[in-house]
């Protein structure tokens, strides 16, 4: 429990002993639009986001992971703490957080952020995106690296509705909580003495209160009266009623929330299973971690006997083992928490060799749920790969009806508003009067549907280049080939664009380590893959330990040092670019593609002829035959690829060749 605010001085965002502000801000009145992707809309997915990160990619983008040492005392997952010492510290002000964040070099739609840690032990620097915060709570970081969110109860909390980068207004989010231990001044406490005076106090009265609601719980045990649920932080409190009275708190920007937060909450409430279903760039992935997150406090009903907090969890569906069993189930999903799961069948496309396991996987959840009634999932599923499992969950009994799931590809109140916004902006920062984007609307954009792409993410790949734009409306081009043909002209007319190739090949771009085997075969000098200037509008940097995982390396399929995940790597900075961008390159050096690009992506992005796809590009015999015969073959598990169409036109063409010689 943290100490008791001393009195402070009159700087802004400082308090005096009874808690009373000084100077008081005048709360934000704006909200969030919360996008992710990815790995992977009007939120994450629909922007350049996590849903995101084409290659490989991630769920957060993490530009810097410096922490600051903070408390022993609080348990993890405590919220906010003192301070003791500290050699950085989050900005207080609006002024320290821009010239912080410029120094970041965040990008796509990421914005920077410095929070607190779960642990409370210490705080991080990101690049994420931004979200809705709730008044009465502070965003934090997981221990995962996600953005998360703990209710707060002491002096200083935040008592409106904020967005989490603008926690610079509520420095009791960061911890410092204490005169001698804030940002204003890192300064260590000089007397030991002081510091347990400081801590003794809070205990004895710790002490003191236990014994009374130990006694208070006696009496009304015995008088059958129930108590609400305590939250995290200690405070007496009612998960149902404290978000309606949140909920009427930020009612005058009730437009700006997600219609799907509190829709997805009520079906948890009922369900232990939903799905949130969506086209690529439409927010899936982030859908389903709000969903998810913001189920943290609700109760199963109003009956408060069992309303212990719920923990948030995100997987992605190749996190778990081949076999997937009861066993598997319970030492991986513990008591009393909601998960959420995404990445199933494939990162840019399905890959058919991972439908199977799929099925098996998610199956084995629905049926083992059942006899755990206090565990629930969120199952993050793309609309194309929910259509091509359909005869499969159908057979096995999983019909996902519309109780339990949310399509996020029809349109919404807020969705429609945060197009409408992202056109506007599209606009104003265009100087060019007869310029397309002038005519641009959301009913014209939401015309859109030669690919199976979130509108959101249309009208962000329109800001590449204006002069995209009419292909975009064009049902012989549309924003898949649009953007394919920008690729081309880009490697075509600047040398420097050599690279494109090389971080579709490897699916990053590591720059601390080279694939030498590969800027060879496509003549790249190590030069332009040191600099890699002109990218930033295409690209972001995560962490290497934040790319999803590749179901070539979970069947050992790729050599041990393509396993490494340390340091910082380049990516697209949403899957639909890399996608782009590997049509690009295909159409080029469609042979130095097949032998030397990652597995995944040809498994997933290339079809045999006559039997093309949306998102997928059509290999002529020879080329099925190249990456058959020198790469599938090379395995010696036949068995992993029967189910891909490149493997069975080639078996069947080789059979047929067996048969007339």
């Amino acid at each position: 429990m943290p100490p008791k605010t001393r009195k402070r001085g009159r700087k802004e965002g400082q308090r005096s002993s009874d808690g009373s502000s000084k100077r008081k801000r005048k709360p934000s009145r704006r909200l969030v639009e919360a996008q992710n992707q990815s790995s992977d809309g009007p939120l994450n997915s629909d922007n350049p986001e996590s849903e995101a990160a084409p290659a490989v990619p991630l769920l957060d983008e993490s530009v810097s992971n410096q922490t600051v040492q903070g408390p022993t005392q609080p348990d993890k997952g405590a919220g906010p703490g003192i301070v003791f010492s500290s050699t950085i510290h989050c900005p207080l002000n609006e002024t320290e957080w821009i010239v912080r964040s410029k120094t970041k070099l965040c990008q796509g739609s990421d914005v920077y952020h410095c929070l607190l840690v779960e642990d409370g032990k210490s705080r991080k620097e990101k690049c994420i995106e931004k979200t809705l915060i709730l008044q009465g709570h502070c965003p934090i970081f997981t221990k995962d690296d996600y953005l998360h969110w703990m209710t707060c109860n002491t002096t200083g909390c935040p008592d409106t509705a904020f967005r989490s980068d603008e926690v610079y207004k509520y420095p009791v989010c960061y911890g410092y909580i204490d005169e001698k231990n804030n940002a204003l001044g890192n300064r260590q406490l000089s007397e030991d003495n002081t510091l347990s005076l400081k801590i003794g106090i809070p205990i004895g009265l710790i002490v003191v209160l236990l014994v009374i609601i130990i006694m208070v719980i006696v009496v009304m045990k015995k008088r059958r009266i129930t108590l609400p649920c305590f939250s995290r932080f200690g405070r007496n409190n009612d998960p149902v009623n404290d978000h309606r009275q949140s909920e009427k708190l930020i009612k005058k920007d009730e437009e700006d929330k997600p219609e799907y937060i509190d829709i997805g909450v009520r079906q948890l409430n009922s369900k232990k299973v939903i799905y949130v279903i969506g086209q690529l760039g439409n927010s899936v992935s982030f859908a389903g971690k709000l969903i998810t997150g913001a189920y943290k406090n609700y109760p199963k009903s109003d009956a408060y006997e069992n309303c212990t907090t719920w923990s948030p969890k995100y997987f992605n569906y190749l996190d778990f083992s081949d076999k997937f069993s009861k066993l598997s189930f319970e030492k991986v999903f513990k008591p009393k928490s909601v998960n959420f799961i995404d990445g199933w069948g494939g990162l840019w496309n399905e890959n058919p060799c991972e439908r199977q396991e799929t099925v098996e996987i998610l199956s084995e959840i629905v049926k083992q749920v059942e006899t755990h009634k206090d565990i629930r999932f969120v199952i993050g599923l793309r609309t194309e790969i929910r259509d091509n499992l359909k005869g499969h969950l159908d057979r096995l009994g999983i019909l996902i009806k519309e109780n339990e799931r949310q399509v996020l590809d029809s349109s919404s109140g807020y969705k429609i508003r945060t197009i409408e916004k992202e056109i506007k902006s599209l606009e104003s920062s265009c100087s060019n009067k007869n310029c397309d984007c002038k005519n641009l609307s959301f009913d014209r954009v939401s015309e859109i549907n030669f690919v199976p792409i979130g509108t959101y993410l249309v009208v962000k790949l329109m800001r590449l280049d204006h002069k995209m734009i009419p292909d975009f409306f064009k049902k012989d081009v549309g924003p898949l080939e649009a953007v394919r043909n920008h690729f081309e002209e880009l490697m075509e007319g600047e040398r420097i664009w050599n690279w494109l190739p090389y971080i579709v090949c490897v699916g990053y771009h590591d720059k601390t380590e080279i694939r030498q085997e590969i800027a060879s075969a496509f003549d790249i000098p190590k030069s332009t893959l040191s600099n890699c200037k002109n990218i930033n509008e295409y690209t972001k940097t995560v962490d290497k330990n934040e790319l999803a995982p590749m179901w070539s390396h979970k069947k050992n399929l790729v050599k041990t040092e393509d396993n490494k995940r340390e340091g910082n790597v380049i990516v697209f900075w949403h899957n639909f670019l890399y996608i782009c961008a590997f049509h690009a390159c295909y159409k080029k050096y469609p042979q130095k593609i097949m032998r030397h690009c990652n597995l995944d992506a040809i498994l997933q992005l290339v079809r045999p002829k006559n039997q093309s796809e949306a998102l997928t590009i059509e290999a002529s015999n020879e080329e099925v035959d190249l990456f058959c015969e020198e790469r599938l073959s090379k395995f010696g598990n036949d068995s992993l690829f029967l189910e891909h169409p490149l493997f069975q036109d080639w078996a069947k063409r080789k059979g047929e060749i067996h048969r007339t010689s």
